[in-house]
């Protein structure tokens, strides 16, 4: 209804890009790994409704398929507590969780971080926890443990018997 007031404005709401989208690297497989977050924390029950809404109906869209062509798989999966987490958590929730819960890897995908809409102070915000955590004494060695740890997990994970077809992304050359 036109004449009703949702309390939505571009900035009660932002898309941050991560990977090759964020990177802005995106090829014909790129898949998009994207983050939604609302920076306000005062915002109307409706208008939190109008946000999920549109951030569920934004990621369907963007995975769906044109002319029987898949457009792109979308991830939402890195926020706050992944697949079982808010799918728009408060950009103040996102960057406690950063700060004091999130794995090393999580915190240095803000390397290939882009904001691709909502209000700018919001990717200043992320670039200022993003350098508090590169900082940290011992981030560097906590992540190469980190790395190799998930690695190895992937590797397990992704042996491939002769049967199988070879991974471009994840087989042997493929990182």
């Amino acid at each position: 209804n036109p004449e009703m007031d949702w309390g939505f404005r571009d900035e009660n709401f932002a898309v941050l890009a991560f990977g090759k989208l964020g990177s802005q690297e995106l090829h014909f497989r790129s898949d998009l790994d994207l983050t939604f977050l609302y920076p306000k924390v005062n915002l109307v029950g409706m208008t939190l409704k109008f946000i999920n809404h549109w951030a569920q109906e934004f990621t369907s869209l963007m995975g769906g398929s044109f002319l029987h062509v898949a457009l792109y798989d979308v991830d939402i999966r890195l926020r706050p507590d992944g697949a079982k987490g808010l799918l728009v958590p408060t950009i103040d929730s996102y960057i406690h969780y950063l700060l004091q819960r999130a794995d090393p890897w999580e915190q240095v995908i803000l390397l290939k971080m882009r904001q691709i809409c909502g209000p700018p102070e919001v990717e200043a915000r992320l670039n200022i926890v993003l350098k508090q955590i590169l900082q940290r004494r011992n981030f560097a060695d906590v992540f190469r443990k980190d790395h190799w740890r998930i690695r190895k997990k992937q590797d397990k994970e992704l042996e491939l018997d002769e049967s199988q077809q070879i991974s471009l992304k994840y087989g042997k050359g493929g990182r």
